[in-house]
């Protein structure tokens, strides 16, 4: 995976303790019966389901990725064998 794609995920990571924080003290209002608790559980509610939303996304990423890495072998793999048969074959013929 590029450096991109991975300090893309650790910065997404970090931010994940900040989340976990929020959404405490978000929970502590609503059950302090703050005042704008509904305002609140609606704000906690809107940022789990986009946490969730984005760990799917790099999750699905990540896998795309390594998915592509393991085709591009296989071709790698598959053109060298290719190649080396045809070396072959010439060497012999002539």
């Amino acid at each position: 995976m590029g450096d991109l794609c991975q300090a893309l995920e650790q910065e997404v990571q970090a931010r994940k303790a900040l989340d976990d924080k929020v959404c405490l003290l978000g929970q502590q209002l609503a059950q302090a019966n703050h005042p704008s608790k509904n305002g609140v559980q609606s704000q906690l509610n809107s940022l789990q389901e986009k946490r969730r939303l984005l760990d799917g996304l790099i999750k699905e990423r990540r896998q795309r990725l390594e998915d592509a890495a393991e085709s591009y072998q296989v071709d790698c793999l598959t053109t060298i064998v290719v190649v080396v048969d045809i070396v072959m074959l010439l060497s012999v013929t002539f």
